[in-house]
């Protein structure tokens, strides 16, 4: 697909044939192929597969003769959501115009391993998504199988969209002159996930600097850690597992705490990993 505005690439998935049973296969790599050229920002990026996402990403800032880059990212967890017929739905928000004129191409394969001596996979039963890459996740609803004995939940979040917090590790106090400041407690941001209201999970995001972030001698020619695959943060929510495997609708909460009021720019969309009894 070719992105040049914000409207997304949307297709269907139809699981390989003739490399092992749906679901278990030994491995599963997904590679993503882009170029472009001329003059652009750096822009975010996501892939989803039936609702769930598979994959973060922004991409680098192009020279008039062009760039080329790729990157690859192990999906196997993803199994379960990649055994079926599913759609597909990819963006990289992009802005071509006079000024900025690059074009954004990608090319996007699965590989499929298939299973064999000393290749297994420990994949989950049941991949649930909570919410769209757009928003963070508040007031989401989960129903797992009652015969759920490990739960996990990821939370792709990121601090992005040309604000302040696209840059949120450097902000300040108020007190300080800086132009992106960071409330009472600065830079310090914390992703928190709660269930039926109690706190069950909390962990700091990574500092992802973009491509665009503040000078190319921080990225050029080798850009930061996990700038072209957002990596999540997991939390384990297995200690809940007697509360959320009663058949019951519970409500999961997903915040970023430290934002400033009013204040927006971050993401977070969430997966729920879940393992079930076999027995």
């Amino acid at each position: 697909a070719q992105f040049k505005a914000f409207t997304p690439y949307t297709g269907t998935y139809t699981p390989p044939t003739g490399c092992g049973r749906p679901g278990r296969w030994s491995k599963v790599v997904l590679r993503m192929d882009g170029n472009v050229k001329g003059r652009q920002y750096d822009r975010l990026g996501y892939l989803d597969i039936g609702g769930v996402q598979v994959f973060r990403t922004s991409t680098p800032e192009p020279a008039q003769d062009g760039i080329d880059w790729s990157v690859q990212k192990d999906v196997t967890e993803y199994a379960k959501t990649l055994s079926s017929a599913q759609s597909v739905d990819m963006l990289i928000g992009n802005v071509v115009n006079d000024t900025y004129t690059g074009v954004l191409d990608v090319k996007v394969t699965l590989t499929f391993y298939a299973p064999g001596p000393g290749r297994t996979s420990s994949a989950p039963d049941q991949v649930i998504p909570l919410s769209d890459q757009d928003s963070v996740t508040t007031g989401a609803s989960l129903t797992v199988p009652r015969n759920s004995e490990r739960i996990l939940a990821e939370v792709y979040a990121t601090g992005s969209g040309g604000g302040c917090e696209e840059f949120w590790y450097s902000a300040t106090t108020p007190n300080a002159s800086y132009s992106c400041q960071g409330g009472d407690d600065g830079p310090y941001r914390e992703v928190q996930v709660s269930v039926d209201g109690k706190v069950a999970g909390i962990a700091s995001p990574y500092p992802n600097v973009w491509t665009g972030g503040w000078s190319p001698y921080l990225w050029s020619v080798i850009p930061s850690p996990t700038a072209f695959d957002v990596r999540p943060l997991t939390f384990d929510l297995t200690p809940f597992a007697g509360l959320l495997n009663d058949g019951k609708a519970h409500t999961v909460d997903v915040q970023v705490v430290g934002v400033p009021a009013g204040q927006t720019g971050w993401s977070a969309p969430t997966n729920v990993l879940v393992w079930q009894d076999a027995h």
